[in-house]
């Protein structure tokens, strides 16, 4: 039997992207595969039903912990894996402060090392010695129910809130008004932490489910859904799991990393600055010009093409 230890502890876009990865080893026969992750993306994983062995670990004190912190954080996370033997050893993480999980650990060992305008997923399938197409496991075949999903918020990670990454909210307004005008139900997602989306959108008829379904149930929703239009956050990758079309709205990160069809829309072509994110960080900017010249009207005509 083949051991393999995954150690992707977040954010959950990063862990989707992660997915088909896990699905390509489990559809091999005898390959037990662990994963180390962190709290958010737990429920996920045990709801796919793939992994064999869930360690999961708090990954706040690793990032930003005080130093005593962070090392007892690493310690704890070897006494858990007690210097175990793995065939593959998988670090699906840039930054080399998680290498130091595994440093005890004997067996090969693969780290994840980002390449400009390449699909994440495909260097994870890589990673793995996978060179199959790129094929997510799937968690509800529910039929649709002709309504458009809209994710505002999100684009939050441990480390910092991303708030170059979303459209704004003037945007998301002037859209859900085309959309209502022409007919089409609009239902507002997101995360009990979105909540400040809600009075920018004050007076529009949508369904609000802001803060009002867990991960599992997000998931359920978005695969009833003809559409999902967001940013570059969690709910872009979990649509890929829904079977959803999603229509991921693009500035300063480049969407080639982040999907491998054409469902985008890449604002600010003419930018010498775009992309700005680097991996780590966006430049300073205070104008998001990118994503504020995506007009609501063009991501309208978009999803028209999509639906």
């Amino acid at each position: 039997m083949q051991k393999v230890l995954i150690v992707k502890l977040g954010a959950i876009g990063d862990v989707v992207m992660t997915l088909p990865l896990l699905k390509a080893l489990k559809e091999k026969e005898d390959v037990h595969v662990t994963w180390m992750c962190g709290e958010a993306p737990k429920q996920l994983l045990e709801k796919m039903g793939l992994v064999d062995r869930l360690l999961v670990v708090d990954e706040k004190k690793l990032l930003k912990g005080s130093f005593f912190q962070k090392c007892l954080f690493v310690w704890g996370v070897w006494k858990k894996l007690k210097c175990a033997r793995f065939d593959l050893i998988i670090v699906a993480h840039a930054d080399p402060r998680y290498r130091l999980l595994t440093f005890f650990n004997r067996g090969e060992k693969r780290f994840f090392r980002p390449q400009k305008g390449i699909y994440h997923a495909k260097e994870y399938l890589k990673l793995g010695g996978e060179e199959d197409s790129i094929s997510y496991p799937q968690m509800f075949s529910n039929p649709k129910e002709h309504f458009i999903a809209i994710a505002p918020g999100g684009a939050k990670n441990v480390l910092a809130d991303d708030m170059l990454r979303r459209w704004p909210m003037t945007h998301y307004r002037a859209l859900i008004e085309l959309l209502t005008q022409k007919g089409y139900k609009v239902v507002v997602t997101g995360a009990e932490t979105d909540t400040w989306c809600l009075p920018y959108l004050e007076g529009l008829a949508f369904e609000n489910l802001i803060g009002k379904k867990n991960l599992i149930e997000l998931i359920e929703v978005y695969s009833k859904a003809s559409c999902l239009i967001t940013h570059d956050s969690g709910p872009f990758h979990l649509a890929k799991i829904a079977g959803c079309p999603c229509l991921g709205l693009f500035g300063p990160t480049n969407p080639l990393e982040r999907t491998s069809n054409n469902f985008f829309i890449w604002g600010g072509e003419n930018l010498p600055c775009r992309p700005c994110y680097d991996g780590k960080k966006f430049a300073p900017c205070q104008n998001n010009l990118c994503l504020k010249r995506i007009s609501p009207q063009q991501v309208f005509e978009k999803i028209l093409t999509i639906i």
